[in-house]
């Protein structure tokens, strides 16, 4: 049957030319590995997955010059919002957190010569696609991220000024419009039949940037690190969530910590997983 490996057949990639090892690393490397290795001729050999990533991470990292990256939010001009971070020459990133957005959280402290994932969460990228799924029947992340810049969290989340009052809160110094309880005024208000798609999708995405950068921030903090760098399907080329990331961020640590995020974020496991093919002698 046909299908994307069906064109490697061709003269171009055949069996008689094609490499003795395949390097492959995620969880496709295993699920597709029969496939791949009766299609291309080669024999798949399984590199880990997180070593891969941070193989590639480390690699951008110390070579590239327009590789990290911060994110200005609140700047018109997409020029203006990203400042690039030199990482080649003196300046070393170690030791960094990568803070892997996935389906769930890992975060791993990457020292020069070593690694280890030392928290993580449960509630990451597929928690969100889930909820909004269950919430508006809307399963396609591009689009949910397109709604949710039309919505208004003040029509689902309780914030500061709702308990307090405007004039309170500049008493006591806190924006009126700072989150108290997420979804919290769906269950005290009697009015929520005003919450639209649009607004729960938003009110659920500032829940989770909110929510990983604070614990980002948190274990950044204990360890004593001030380089954090965000990658993962949820984050990948994504500028909407790098701002709502760079807001959480810099809220949450007092403007010390700022977030970092990677230019070939997505590629970074494979060029690893190719580095360690080297490295590994095979």
């Amino acid at each position: 049957p046909g299908g994307p490996l069906a064109a490697t057949r061709g003269s171009s990639f055949s069996k008689a030319s094609a490499p003795r090892l395949l390097h492959a690393t995620g969880g496709g490397g295993h699920k597709h590995q029969k496939l791949l290795e009766e299609r291309l001729g080669v024999k798949v050999v399984f590199v880990d997955e997180m070593r891969s990533v941070i193989t590639g991470t480390n690699y951008r990292l110390l070579t590239g010059t327009a590789e990290a990256f911060c994110y200005t939010w609140g700047i018109d001009s997409d020029a203006q919002k990203k400042g690039y971070v030199n990482f080649k020459g003196l300046k070393k990133p170690f030791p960094y957190l990568l803070v892997n957005v996935g389906s769930g959280v890992s975060i791993i402290r990457v020292d020069e010569d070593a690694y280890k994932r030392i928290s993580g969460s449960c509630l990451g990228g597929g928690t969100f696609l889930g909820l909004c799924r269950l919430l508006t029947g809307k399963s396609q992340f591009k689009d949910i991220l397109e709604l949710s810049k039309k919505g208004d969290i003040s029509h689902t989340d309780l914030l500061v000024s709702d308990i307090y009052g405007s004039g309170f809160c500049r008493s006591l110094g806190l924006p009126e419009d700072l989150i108290a309880s997420s979804f919290g005024k769906v269950g005290v208000s009697e009015g929520t039949a005003s919450a639209k798609e649009e607004d729960i999708v938003r009110s659920l995405l500032f829940m989770f940037t909110n929510n990983v950068s604070q614990i980002a921030a948190l274990i950044a903090e204990r360890e004593g690190i001030d380089n954090i760098i965000f990658s993962g399907g949820f984050v990948r080329d994504n500028k909407y969530v790098w701002s709502k990331i760079t807001f959480g961020l810099d809220y949450w640590s007092g403007g010390k910590l700022q977030a970092l995020f990677m230019e070939h974020e997505g590629y970074n496991g494979a060029l690893g997983a190719y580095l360690l093919c080297d490295a590994d002698g095979k």
